[in-house]
């Protein structure tokens, strides 16, 4: 049998009212990392459930150990409550995963790779993006292709939420901003060695991982937004280009007049007098949009969320290891008289 690796893993998960049934999938990550490493400790963000999620959660901080827990004050996107986890991380590699119990016998596979010097693993489940409706598949395949024509980023569309990644990693992606959407561009840094794995979903897991059509248009619009001044470029240009037809138009109304009679009267003037305030808008938004492009390039730091409450086990093995006073033997003590 191989020795546990001399490791510190971290594992984050986000729990939400849609998560049943994750205490088991707690049970064997827990059997599967004391074989596989020395030191690990599970981080379970609490997506400000209302369900007796929490009571679960309780349960489990008393019977396992190294898990500690942050519940948000207020539910919001899966990513950034992975996010809240992985701030508070402190390992050598750092696994995101979902509530899905199969996803738990792919880890083993995830470290040996990263054994091996791969600093990021994904793992992608054979259901992909095959188990959406035919509309869903469309537009994330034509969305995909056109942020890569106009970013120059290739995401795959088949992104997933379940993997590995080195510690170096991790601090990359906490110095990006925004860094729950660098999150899900995560793919795209080839500069990284990185590896896919692929593992096979029950039916329940598979109707756990599926995506509603309108969760993919939020996170796509927060892509593209957080990711690329594209729109704000793409509304300077047609406000110029809008600019530019009105100045057309306004050559063509002189030229209507002074070239062709029987024109009705105050034509003309009122002609100009709407297409000169046409180019006026039209200036007013492209500088405008040039600004909105300066503040999203400049944008500050905002909190995307907040932890209300944190807990953790009463067995903490990574503290013991680092307790050099818990472990240094007692000093003996002095006897003799005076």
């Amino acid at each position: 049998m191989d020795r546990p690796a001399d490791i510190l893993v971290s594992v984050v998960m986000a729990i939400g009212e849609s998560d049943p049934g994750f205490a088991d999938l707690i049970r064997d990550l827990r059997m599967m990392l004391e074989a596989k490493v020395k030191d690990y400790e599970i981080i379970l963000v609490d997506n400000a459930t209302r369900d007796g999620t929490m009571a679960v959660i309780e349960q489990l901080v008393e019977e396992v150990p190294n898990i500690q827990v942050y519940s948000l004050a207020r539910a919001c996107d899966r990513d950034i409550a992975v996010l809240a986890g992985l701030d508070n991380t402190i390992g050598d590699y750092v696994i995101t995963m979902l509530p899905i119990r199969e996803q738990v016998s792919v880890l083993p596979t995830m470290l040996d790779l990263a054994m091996t010097g791969t600093e990021v693993v994904f793992g992608r489940s054979d259901a992909g993006t095959a188990e959406q409706g035919w509309l869903y598949r469309a537009m994330t395949k034509a969305f995909f292709g056109l942020y890569r024509r106009v970013t120059g980023i290739l995401i795959p569309a088949d992104n997933t939420q379940f993997r590995l990644m080195s510690r170096r990693v991790v601090n990359y992606l906490l110095q990006s901003e925004p860094s729950h959407i660098m999150l899900q561009a995560l793919p795209a840094m080839s500069a990284f060695r990185s590896r896919s794995i692929d593992y096979t979903l029950s039916s329940r897991g598979r109707l756990q991982q599926r995506r509603t059509l309108g969760s993919g248009l939020h996170k796509a619009l927060s892509l593209v937004l957080s990711t690329t001044a594209f729109p704000a470029r793409m509304l300077s240009v047609l406000a110029l280009t809008a600019g530019l037809l009105n100045l057309l138009y306004a050559v063509y109304v002189i030229a209507i007049a002074v070239f062709k009679t029987g024109v009705a009267e105050g034509w003309t003037t009122l002609s100009l007098q709407i297409s000169g305030m046409f180019f006026l808008v039209s200036m007013i938004l492209a500088l405008l949009s040039e600004y909105i492009v300066r503040i999203f390039e400049g944008s500050f730091r905002r909190p995307l969320y907040m932890v209300a409450r944190e807990m953790s086990s009463a067995t903490l093995s990574r503290q013991q290891r680092l307790n050099i006073l818990h472990n240094l033997p007692a000093k003996p003590k002095k006897t003799g008289t005076l």
